[in-house]
């Protein structure tokens, strides 16, 4: 019998000593494998940059995560709390692993028999966040405990709670405590209350399910069970757990994406400059402060009085879209930028700088600023008659003016105030074609222009952002600076890493950016033009009507600001007799009026 019992135990303990050997080399194998935590005070978690209007107002984020890193010490104790009460409430007591914690998990799901309780710690759920997958496997779960051991190694609690509560997922595209604050309660972490923290802190196990915005019944559960779990642990009297459960939470949501936008014309153009100009990746991921050009009053403005004269002459005009933009002169900073008559989901198009248009007679600034530059002069004489060019396909080409008529002999400015189409067709064919081309894309237009007669009188297309460009040059005595929108970038330490340098070009001779200035000073004054007319202010610029009426233009500019305005339909169906001189030059006039005020109250005018 003493032999037999001695067999059993003697069989019992080889197979516990071949199990003991088996599991060690398991393990041992796996931590082999495993990554490596010394750097992980390095750890650089990807991060949300934010994108600012000129004077400092968060106008966009872009970001591959949603995230903004604040120290612990910026986080409220009840905030952690309620992390300890619903996720480890023996976070202080366990080195990494909580066997206990495990136990009594694995004990209530066999009681429930489903996972009602999971045994991880937040070390372990850190380990898993930064160094694993969520595969369900024993394996994992090996991995995740022995890395979780190596962290609390390594790190004090509390720094482990920072990592932590930066770095998981609340839902809404917010990673961090920092993001959700924000997205959920348009409110930095610090400021969070006690009943947002539990609202907050209750999403962690599922943020898809218990969103409040999704399932508020759910969320509200989640929020009443970690401030119970508190109440059990005494982080809270019963007092404010009574408090708490009856406080109104007063939700602001604040997902920035490219549908919630306050200023998506203007933001998407500096992400599409960005993308030209910089690593966007980078950008993504450092959580870097892009400062931007935008004036948010001059575009709202811009965008309210666009709408607005689109609403109160559609009946009419049949006018149903439009675009702007406004650059400063002494800059080159795009201060405003409209790319539609509304930015929806369904409709992003942005016609400031995506859509080419026909600018009809507001080409002829290129036209007549090539021939000031062939020796022409303001009061040169000019015919405005009936003329007729054979074309290389043998069809003749034979202008009209928009009247009907022909004036005979005047003045080069003349022509010009008044818009002489036959006069604009002549200049360029004495000066040349080729020659009109290239003084069009030295002062800004990018799109694809042909030597054709009918070149002249705008038949290329155009982007209203170019010819805003355009006629900064005549603005700017003949100096091209190049528009842009980004001023500066630096990084969470406030450090420079990029700082805008304006880029000057000289395009025209000072004198010939003159001569073209005074004249169109006086198509304002004088001429088609005269609807911006404003006294107090001297504007200069040239109209733009297709003879369809499927477009419809004005290009100028005043002391400080240059502008095109752009009226149309995206379909391309006609406008009923819709001229420059009428819905273009009114929302160009009502908006630098009122850039040129600001200015002025800013200097301290009247």
């Amino acid at each position: 019998m003493i032999r037999v019992i001695y067999n059993i135990l003697l069989a019992l303990f080889i197979i516990v000593l071949g199990l003991s050997f088996f599991i060690i080399g398991f393990v041992a194998s796996i931590s082999a494998n495993l990554p490596s935590i010394d750097n992980l005070s390095n750890y650089q978690a990807l991060q949300t940059s934010t994108i600012y209007s000129s004077d400092g107002r968060v106008i966009g984020l872009l970001y591959k995560q949603n995230r903004k890193w604040v120290p612990l010490s910026e986080i409220p104790l009840h905030v952690r709390q309620a992390l300890i009460a619903s996720e480890d409430a023996r976070f202080y007591q366990h080195h990494g692993v909580d066997f206990i914690s495990i136990f009594r998990a694995l004990f209530v799901n066999l009681k429930e028999k489903r996972v009602v309780q999971g045994g991880s710690t937040i070390t372990q759920q850190l380990a898993r966040q930064l160094f694993l997958t969520s595969e369900v496997s024993i394996e994992r779960k090996i991995k995740e405990a022995i890395l979780a051991l190596q962290i609390e190694r390594q790190y004090s609690k509390d720094e482990i709670l920072e990592m932590y509560l930066n770095l998981v997922y609340f839902g809404e595209g917010a990673y961090g405590i920092e993001a959700a604050a924000e997205t959920y309660f348009g409110k930095h972490a610090k400021d969070l209350t006690l009943p947002e923290a539990a609202m907050l802190i209750g999403l962690l196990p599922a943020p898809s399910e218990y969103n409040p915005f999704v399932n508020m019944k759910m969320a509200k559960k989640r929020q009443h069970y970690v401030l119970k779990r508190m109440l059990e642990l005494g982080f809270i009297t019963k007092e404010e757990y009574e408090k708490a459960l009856k406080a109104k939470l007063k939700f602001s949501r604040k997902r920035m994406d490219f549908y919630t936008y306050k200023y998506p014309y203007f933001t998407l153009y500096v992400i599409n400059e960005l993308l030209r100009r910089f690593n966007v990746d980078t950008l993504m991921r450092s959580g870097v402060n892009i400062y931007t050009s935008l004036d948010v009053d001059l575009q709202e403005k811009a965008q309210k009085t666009l709408q607005e004269v689109i609403d109160k002459n559609r009946s009419w005009s049949n006018a149903h879209q439009g675009a702007l933009v406004i650059i400063e002169n002494d800059t080159g900073y795009i201060r405003a930028i409209v790319g539609g008559y509304k930015f929806s989901q369904n409709d992003q198009f942005n016609r400031a700088y995506q859509a080419m248009r026909q600018p009809g007679s507001a080409f002829k600034i290129f036209v007549y600023t090539a021939a000031i530059l062939e020796g022409y002069r303001p009061d040169t004489e000019v015919e405005d008659k009936k003329i007729e060019i054979k074309l290389p396909n043998g069809e003749v080409y034979s202008p009209v003016n928009w009247d009907g008529k022909y004036m005979g002999k005047m003045k080069l400015v003349d022509a010009l105030k008044l818009s002489r189409n036959t006069v604009a067709v002549q200049l360029a064919m004495d000066v040349g074609l080729d020659k009109v081309i290239a003084v069009a894309k030295a002062m800004g237009i990018t799109t694809e222009l042909k030597p054709y007669p009918s070149l002249a009188l705008g038949s290329a297309e155009v982007k209203v952002i170019d010819m805003a460009k355009a006629i900064s040059v005549i603005a700017n005595d003949g100096v091209l600076i190049e528009p842009r929108t980004v001023v500066k970038i630096v990084d969470q330490n406030h450090t420079p890493i990029y700082v805008d340098v304006p880029r000057r070009r000289e395009i025209l001779p000072k004198e010939a950016a003159r001569y073209m200035r005074e004249m169109l000073y006086k198509v304002v004054e004088e001429g088609t033009g005269r609807s911006v007319y404003t006294p107090g202010f001297r504007f200069g610029g040239k109209t733009g009507t297709t003879n369809d009426y499927r477009d419809a233009w004005f290009v100028g500019f005043s002391t400080h600001y240059s502008c095109a305005v752009w009226v149309g339909n995206d379909d391309y169906k006609p406008m009923y007799k819709v001229y420059g001189s009428t819905l273009p030059s009114w929302i160009w006039r009502d908006v630098m009026v009122y850039a040129e005020k600001r200015r002025l109250r800013r200097q301290g005018g009247k």
